[in-house]
This record gives structure tokens, sequence and C-alpha cells, in this order.
């Protein structure tokens, strides 16, 4: 019998993920069959959505689970995770709801690319998954987001090499994802940006270089990875990426949640406020980046 597991929240974010992660890894130590019930769920980021796809990778092939979902087709959240292509990236042997037709998720596939504010869950396999995936965000961030020209250009070469990351860090199954969301809260229009995989993580990756062999955990791994030059590669021209994605955010007003593993990082720039935390293992590593409407900087 499968044992259902809500979470304690309707609001599923990067915020609230972990919690909910928790206990799906706490239910599958008392069970090898798992649902996972978000029909409570009335509003859930993308950030979650690859969090709730990837423990169904976790569950699966690390715990030996058999995982089920439910959803309520018709409400908020389960029209979005139709509409994200949430369903299409989930592990093979994964239970769908009933009311989850194929003919339904064919329906969902023929609109994609049709909302000018959401890039659908993108696998990124090829440099062309991920030239496409930057020429719409680039029209986001200048039409939508009113970034200057040189604003978006910087933004877009930090987003191109998280997203090359996964293809030259990680063996070809590790699953890379890219998304986007733009959102209109009452606190003003924003812009969230996910790359993730379910690769060897962030502190594995440094501790290939033995600078790094003297990293104990995920959380202080993300740490090291956010300095300049830090890279698996012991060539000091390396691993700017990360370093240039702070230093971004810090100018634009953005926040950035990083996990890898069993750590996470959460920096918040207009506060100028960071803070790390060990979380329920992950398997791989996933970035949240969100930046406001530069109107709003201007108003």
């Amino acid at each position: 019998m499968f044992a259902l597991v809500e979470p304690d929240s309707p609001n599923l974010t990067a915020s609230h993920f972990d919690g909910y992660l928790e206990k799906l890894l706490k239910a599958a130590g008392l069970s090898r069959e798992i649902c996972i019930d978000l029909r409570a769920v009335r509003f859930i980021d993308l950030f979650a959505i690859v969090g709730i796809a990837y423990s169904c990778y976790e569950l699966h092939e690390q715990l030996g689970c058999r995982v089920r979902l439910e959803v309520d087709p018709d409400d908020g959240c389960g029209g979005y995770l139709q509409r994200a292509g949430f369903f299409r990236v989930l592990p093979p042997g994964t239970q769908l709801p009933a009311s989850i037709s194929r003919s339904r998720l064919q329906w969902m596939e023929a609109l994609e690319g049709n909302n000018p504010g959401l890039i659908e869950l993108t696998p990124i396999v090829s440099d062309q998954a991920i030239s496409e995936v930057l020429d719409k965000l680039d029209a986001v961030l200048r039409r939508r987001l009113h970034f200057p020209k040189q604003d978006a250009f910087d933004l877009l070469i930090v987003f191109s090499e998280l997203c090359n990351n996964i293809l030259d860090h990680n063996s070809a199954d590790c699953g890379g994802l890219a998304a986007m969301q733009i959102y209109n809260p009452p606190g003003g229009r924003f812009m969230q940006f996910v790359v993730a995989d379910r690769g060897a993580g962030i502190a594995a990756t440094l501790r290939r270089n033995p600078k790094y062999a003297h990293i104990q955990n995920d959380a202080d791994g993300i740490v090291a990875s956010l300095d300049l030059g830090a890279s698996e590669h012991q060539e000091t021209t390396r691993g700017n990426g990360l370093y240039h994605l702070v230093e971004l955010s810090f100018n634009h007003g953005g926040t950035i949640h990083i996990r890898s593993g069993m750590g996470k990082t959460y920096l918040r720039m207009d506060q100028q406020r960071g803070h790390k935390f060990n979380v329920p293992q992950l398997t791989g590593t996933q970035f949240s980046i969100a930046f406001p409407d530069r109107r709003r900087e201007t108003a």
C-alpha cells in the first residue's frame, strides 16, 4: 500500500522544498511504496518542480521505491505541472494519476513555446539545446524585464556557463534541465531561472582538484565554489562562473539558491545576506536564480 506524503504548506517553493523532501525520505524508510501527494498544493515554483522530479529519481533509483503521483489536473498546481513539462522528465516507472491522460499531455506539449513568460523544463543534452534556451532568455531579459543590452549579455554568459557545466562536469545520463518563469506577485514582477542536474555534485567535483581535497561536506563545497578561480581544474583561468554569478546577482538585486547533495546556500543580494544549510540528500546540483523587473529600480 502506498504511503501518502503531503507537503506541510500549500506553497511549495525553493524555500519550502527541503522540508517536503525530508518527509519523503523518512517515509521511504518505512515503506517501499511512496505517493507524492500534491493535491493540496496551491502554488509551486520551478525549483520545487525540478526538486520533485529529481526526488522521484532519488526514491526510485537510490532507495528502490515505487513512486506514485497524485495531483488535481484542473487546479493551479496540477495545471502548471502539465504546462511546465513536468511529467515528461520523470523517471520511467513513475505511476501517474489516472486523470493525466496521454492525450492531455500531448495537448500541453503542442502548446510548448507559446507562452513568452515560460521556458518549459528543457533537457540540457547538447550545445543546440543551450543555445535555444539562451535565445529565449535574452528576449525575456531585454523585452519583459527591461534589462539594458549589455546587462542582459553579461547574465547570458553566466547562464551559459551554468548550462555548459552540466555537459562538461557530468556523464551523459546526469539528467540536466533548464527552465524559466516570469512571476507577477504583488511585490513586483521577477524572473526565476532554474538549472539542475543529477550529476556528481559540487563538492565531489571540486575534490578532483587537490587544492580542495580538504572539503568535508556539500555545504562547504558550495561556499568554496563561489570563490574566484574555484574549479576541478588546476589552471587559474578556470572556474569563474559561479563567482561572476554572485557578482552580477549582487549588482542586479537578485537572489540565488544553490543546492547540491546535502548542502544548500541562499544568497539574497538586495539585503547583502547569505546563509548555508545542511539539507536532505538529493543527488546532483540545482540552481535557482531570480531577478526583478528593472523598471522597479527606476520607478
